[in-house]
């Protein structure tokens, strides 16, 4: 399809239908909040299939005889039931440890609004598209208000959501024995004690692996705490490992286990890729609830990553848990885009159901709040 601004925007279906040249933009490289690069993206295209999911990779190109790749957003497709009244369309290809997603785009690229709009513009133009769905996104970065503004060029009605908290601990040059200074009295002194009564036991053993042969043993063992766990073992399987594997290959895996009597009790999976720590997943057996092997694991990689590796950021990935907001020192939000197309059915439908929707719930809550400001001032 060619694009008005003279760009070609064309739709892979699978990354192995790419050519070289686009494969180059998904730079197989993790950055500071999620990665963002060619392996990840491959793992994710996997987990799609696995859920019934068509994958769909837009992609924008120069016209004319240079031809060059300039943007790509890679999405997903879940076909809806036929007795389904949801809108029909692609949403960003991302996961439940996605903290940031956003079209990829080459480095020569200056002023990335006339290719979005040429991008977004082709996703409406694909055949029974009632809508498009764009998260997480970081609100504050121009890149979101290009995307509004591409959503609405298209005659899209837009609607902004709040998609979840994003926690990390900027580390601020200290070492890790600061860091544990710097922490509030009430964690200082569980972490300090559970860690005295653990060691005192002689029951526990500490082990971080980041490669090499007892990997695998390793991601069995992970399988294991989390079947017994707190987390579901649902949302482990097949791409965690995938992952795993891969983050070990590139060096920047750190997967810790806490074992109690040579039984895996714990484990958190970080990803290290330079100068930032990405808390990917933790969990722990339910059996040692009170002997508090998350915080004294999760103490023992604060340390590692500090000390060792040295990182400048810690980031828990999304969750307004509460126990990140003793560990981490910034939050930060992440937002999404919902565009509906009023020329669809559907479309329409969910017009009435988010946008209406939303204007309705307001206009019933206020009176309500106004009560209650109301009964405050008569309380005070």
């Amino acid at each position: 399809m060619v694009g008005s601004t003279g760009t070609v925007v064309a739709v892979y279906r699978s990354l192995a239908d790419m050519p070289p040249a686009t494969l180059a933009l998904f730079r197989d490289s993790v950055g500071t909040e999620a990665p963002g690069g060619l392996t990840w993206h491959r793992l994710l295209a996997q987990d799609a299939m696995s859920l019934g999911q068509q994958t769909l990779f837009y992609v924008v190109s120069a016209g004319g005889p240079d031809g060059r790749p300039l943007a790509v957003l890679p999405m997903r497709m879940t076909a809806p039931s036929r007795r389904s009244f949801r809108p029909r369309g692609p949403q960003t290809l991302a996961t439940m440890w996605t903290t940031r997603c956003h079209p990829l785009l080459a480095d020569s690229v200056e002023d990335p609004a006339p290719l979005l709009r040429a991008l977004i513009a082709a996703i409406v133009a694909e055949p029974e598209c009632d809508g498009i769905k764009l998260e997480p996104l970081a609100r504050e970065e121009p890149i979101f208000d290009y995307l509004l503004d591409a959503c609405r060029q298209a005659g899209l009605v837009v609607q902004t959501f709040f998609s979840f908290s994003n926690w990390y601990l900027e580390v601020g040059g200290r070492s890790a024995d600061e860091f544990f200074a710097d922490l509030p009295p009430r964690l200082g002194h569980t972490i300090s004690q559970k860690t005295r009564r653990l060691a005192a036991s002689g029951r526990s053993r500490i082990q971080v692996f980041t490669g090499g042969d007892g990997v695998e043993e390793a991601i069995a063992d992970c399988e294991r705490v989390y079947r017994t766990g707190w987390q579901s073992a649902e949302r482990y399987q097949g791409f965690l490992p995938g992952l795993m594997r891969a983050c070990a290959n590139q060096g920047w895996l750190r997967l810790g286990l806490l074992y109690v009597d040579e039984e895996p009790g714990a484990v958190q999976f970080w990803i290290v890729p330079g100068r930032s720590a990405l808390v990917f997943s933790q969990a722990y057996d339910e059996r040692f609830a009170k002997l508090s092997l998350g915080t004294v694991l999760m103490a023992h990689m604060m340390r590692r990553a500090i000390d060792v590796d040295r990182v400048e950021v810690v980031d828990c990935l999304q969750g307004d848990d509460a126990y990140k907001r003793e560990w981490m020192s910034h939050r930060r939000e992440r937002w999404g885009i919902l565009a509906m197309n009023p020329r669809t059915t559907r479309g329409v439908l969910g017009i009435l159901r988010h946008v209406v929707g939303r204007f309705v719930k307001r206009a019933l809550l206020a009176p309500l709040r106004l009560l209650r400001r109301l009964a405050r001032r008569l309380r005070g």
